[in-house]
């Protein structure tokens, strides 16, 4: 089995706020036209993760195997939170099967992350789809549906040699733990994986919960006292987020 954990801040902004997720098709695209050269050659996989680097809202959730990174991550304060009251964070325990364990180039982790490039209305027919076939037992009522199609077509881009012999619509339901190429100094530095999400109904929120969160999970109240401790493991914006301006801003706090 492989453990995760992942901090978390349970009384901060919302983890997907609506706008976002009817809006996440269109997100995806201005990000890639917007920086075309660097993900035309891209898999869907490779960018969300660079959305996610840069603090985009993505059907990613960060996760880290190193527990000091992940109780870092229930202290530090939510990004454009402006109060000073920011809540209690959570430190979650997840083990998985190392079986079930998705990796980047596996074809189930480019299934459910071409999902996002489909518009909100297919992505809400698709799991209407899946949801009644599975329910009669009928294939043909979501692979003759025209959000199938769409889906379908957009797998191809990826996956060429994809047709319905091997596809099984459970996949696009529930979520699966994903390890990632070190594509990035802050996937390496937070010695990162990410749990990629599928369909959900977007009429009411309903999604497939995890199935691999334990019991073991540790409510973070003294939070600034808990970051000066980690700051003398050399656990600290800096080391999390080694990139320029993280780095300039933690120098310059240093010396105040």
């Amino acid at each position: 089995r492989d453990t995760s954990v992942t901090g978390v801040q349970t009384c901060a902004l919302p983890i997907c706020k609506k706008k976002y997720y009817e809006n996440e098709s269109f997100m995806y695209m201005d990000f890639k036209t917007q920086f075309y050269r660097e993900l035309s050659n891209k898999k869907y996989i490779e960018i969300l993760t660079t959305m996610q680097h840069y603090r985009m809202p993505t059907r990613l959730l960060d996760t880290t195997s190193n527990p000091l990174v992940a109780l870092y991550m229930a202290c530090d304060k939510p990004y454009n939170f402006k109060s000073k009251n920011y809540g209690i964070g959570e430190v979650v325990l997840m083990t998985e099967d190392r079986r079930n364990i998705k990796y980047s180039d596996s074809n189930v982790v480019s299934l459910l992350s071409c999902l996002a490039v489909l518009e909100t209305n297919y992505k809400q027919e698709l799991y209407e789809k899946i949801m009644e076939s599975l329910e009669k037992k009928d294939p043909s009522i979501y692979q003759n549906s025209m959000a199938y199609k769409r889906f379908k077509a957009e797998v191809q881009s990826e996956l060429p040699y994809f047709d319905d012999s091997f596809f099984t619509p459970e996949v696009l339901l529930h979520p699966k733990h994903v390890k990632v190429g070190m594509i990035n100094d802050r996937i390496i530095a937070q010695s990162g994986s990410f749990i990629l999400f599928g369909l959900c109904n977007y009429l009411t929120g309903e999604y497939c919960p995890l199935t691999t969160v334990t019991k073991e999970r540790i409510f973070i109240v003294h939070r600034d006292y808990i970051t000066k401790q980690l700051e003398l493991l050399n656990i600290n914006t800096g080391t999390m987020y080694p990139d320029k301006d993280h780095m300039s801003s933690i120098i310059t706090r240093s010396y105040e």
